[in-house]
């Protein structure tokens, strides 16, 4: 085995109201490549949000942030993601057996990612923004 890893990492979730709930998490990951005498660390940490302010209607939001590089400092990468989501159910019940319903939603998500290497000298960064939004029917 050229390869000995762990991974340490705990999440904590909140409900202060039925409709409100929060979550939070960290995780610690160490890899010992044996063949290549190289260490690679990576640190993460997440944030969650529910909130259905009414009957049908959600919102959700997440938050995530990673830094991951090697003991030796020849790399070094970070990730940034965000996003957002609005969702709006609609049921309607013709009788015990013929139900029609649909979801709209709309999500706002926001990635940044850099990623360095100082062997090569190398500075990659990225940033995606996407909006989308659908709707899906469902017929049972």
């Amino acid at each position: 085995n050229d390869q000995v890893a762990w991974t340490n990492g705990f999440t904590v979730g909140l409900n202060p109201l039925s409709t409100l709930n929060f979550n939070v998490g960290l995780n610690l990951e160490s890899s010992n490549n044996l063949e290549l005498a190289q260490i690679n660390n990576t640190t993460a940490l997440t944030f969650g949000i529910n909130w259905t302010p009414f009957k049908n209607a959600t919102f959700a939001s997440n938050f995530s942030n990673s830094i991951a590089g090697d003991r030796a400092k020849t790399n070094d990468n970070r990730n940034t993601n965000f996003d957002i989501q609005f969702a709006y159910n609609f049921n309607f019940e013709k009788d015990k057996f013929r139900k029609f319903g649909m979801q709209s939603f709309i999500r706002f998500a926001d990635t940044f990612a850099r990623n360095r290497d100082f062997t090569l000298i190398t500075d990659n960064r990225t940033r995606v923004k996407i909006l989308t939004a659908g709707l899906t029917f469902n017929f049972f």
